[in-house]
């Protein structure tokens, strides 16, 4: 007999027909390597008595003779609660492992559907900083795009399909993919790429998706840009002035009804325009307004950097230290005039 209060080591088993668990001194316990139906579980100190969700220690030799064996010494005896407890924890164990190979699975794939490299314009120096979340579950639907009409018009794109999982990976790389495929024949408007978009969406029951999408007239020094939905670009113009190009708003991806709008605006050469995912800026309990004015301190903080370092420097002060908790996407342009 064990005394009331003394430690033991305890091993649970499952059976072939139940789950139950023997002391380290037990005789006996080493069962499980001479019937290879037993599979171990856990192991565990406890106390004579104690009890934890499921588990009783208990003085007992009778159960576990039903398989023929002796026990001389205490036993730990799993109840058909217990049994159900273990059961629940080792399917919780294997949802989180398929879970794991999904994320692993739906971030290679976003990965592979991101642009390997960026349109080629003289006026224009382009780079582009992808994060994946560091939540197990937030992998999904953000994309960036550019594309180019000869040497004068260049797109940029930014877009996030909703849903966080292998779907909303799969529905954005139909989307970005029939975009890209039919840009060469759309005309230079961030309306018209955005129709396209729209189109695509319905075409693919993509559902509910938002896109920035904003044109570099490279001979005029001028934007033109439309928000479906999405978070607004942030101008930066060589003086240090930060321009929200929030004006131009239209429905988001998906909808039935769709409203021709865009705005124009004259840029100078050194100008920078920032697009980004909103998981860039949101974070939980704190208004989207909030984000905003973070960006926007952050930007002019660290403006001077070249192109990767502010990047890099934006992406690490709008995170912190826990990781993005959704996917981000920064596409940044900047302006050189040719004349």
């Amino acid at each position: 007999m064990i005394p009331a209060g003394e430690q033991m080591l305890v091993h649970l088993f499952r059976g072939p027909d139940r789950i139950f668990a023997v002391t380290e001194n037990a005789e006996g316990s080493n069962l499980p390597t001479r019937y290879g139906a037993w599979m171990a579980i856990k192991s565990l100190q406890m106390n004579r008595g104690d009890t934890i969700p499921g588990v009783v220690v208990e003085d007992c030799l009778d159960d576990i003779a039903t398989y023929g064996f002796h026990v001389t010494d205490a036993h730990v005896r799993i109840t058909e609660q217990a049994g159900l407890v273990v059961e629940r924890v080792l399917l919780l164990e294997r949802l989180v492992r398929a879970a794991q190979r999904e994320h692993e699975i739906a971030l290679r794939l976003q990965e592979s559907l991101l642009p390997r490299s960026l349109v080629s314009n003289l006026s224009l120096t382009l780079a582009a900083h992808y994060s994946a979340a560091a939540d197990l579950m937030a992998v999904g639907g953000d994309w960036y795009d550019t594309f180019q009409w000869g040497d004068r018009y260049v797109a940029l794109v930014v877009g996030d399909v909703a849903g966080h999982d292998l779907d909303a990976t799969t529905k954005m790389g139909r989307l970005s993919g029939g975009v890209s495929a039919l840009a060469s024949g759309l005309q230079p408007r961030p309306d018209a790429v955005l129709d396209a978009y729209n189109h695509c969406a319905h075409l693919n029951d993509v559902g509910f998706a938002t896109a920035a999408c904003v044109v570099i007239d490279t001979e005029m020094s001028s934007v033109e840009y439309s928000l479906a939905g999405h978070l607004p670009p942030l101008l930066v113009l060589p003086d240090g002035e930060l321009r929200w190009l929030d004006r131009a708003l239209v429905s988001p991806l998906g909808s039935h009804q769709r409203s021709h709008l865009r705005e124009r605006c004259s840029i100078e050469s050194g100008s920078s325009i920032l697009l980004y995912s909103d998981g860039l800026i949101e974070r939980r309990n704190e208004s989207i307004d909030v984000g905003l004015e973070r960006l926007r301190a952050t930007v002019a903080k660290h403006r001077g950097l070249q192109m990767h370092d502010l990047l890099r420097a934006i992406t690490k002060d709008m995170v912190g230290e826990g990781g993005p908790s959704d996917d981000i996407i920064v596409l940044l342009a900047e302006y050189i005039s040719a004349t």
